[in-house]
């Protein structure tokens, strides 16, 4: 059912680094319950820490229905992503460092005509950090390839190249994240 598609956080280890995929429910009814999401997708993060100890680098990619635009366009639906990295900053402490958007503030979410009131915004997003002493990733370019028809989704796809070294060797790898 949607209510099952549309939430969810799945994570797999590449080498040393943790990829998270989250879907946050974007409807309405589920604004007063994004506090209570955003821990969740905290202690998500910090069992998969846990459960890797040789994990040293991780991205949060995905639609958090958090908005990057200045100002949001609509910040009673879409609250500012700084929440979603303020939460992690506060949950992972001092072993993890480094925390930050990488993805910029294109829109990446166009209004499909069911979506009455509903304005386009920058709510899908990649997150960074590293375990402390090491470089912070740093992102190389962030895009949005739109789907002005909403062909596939009414998100564009977002593509970031991340240096997951930030070093002066770069150790380029692309994100994309597709909403369906």
């Amino acid at each position: 059912t949607w209510e099952l598609c549309n939430r969810g956080v799945l994570w797999a280890r590449f080498g040393d680094v943790l990829v998270f995929g989250v879907h946050v429910p974007g409807m309405e009814a589920m604004i007063p319950a994004l506090p209570a999401l955003r821990l969740r997708i905290c202690e998500i993060v910090q069992g998969a820490l846990r459960a890797n100890p040789e994990a040293v680098r991780a991205l949060i990619l995905g639609d958090l229905n958090h908005s990057a635009a200045i100002p949001p366009p609509m910040p009673e639906a879409c609250p500012p992503v700084s929440l979603v990295v303020q939460a992690l900053e506060h949950s992972l402490g001092p072993t993890w460092a480094n925390l930050r958007l990488l993805s910029g503030t294109e829109f990446t979410y166009w209004p499909l005509p069911s979506d009455a009131g509903a304005a386009p915004d920058a709510i899908d997003h990649t997150i960074s950090f590293t375990r402390a002493g090491l470089p912070p990733m740093v992102a190389i370019s962030s895009e949005v390839l739109p789907d002005a028809e909403c062909t596939l989704s009414d998100h564009g796809i977002l593509v970031v190249d991340v240096d997951t070294n930030g070093a002066a060797e770069v150790d380029r790898q692309r994100v994309l994240i597709m909403d369906l």
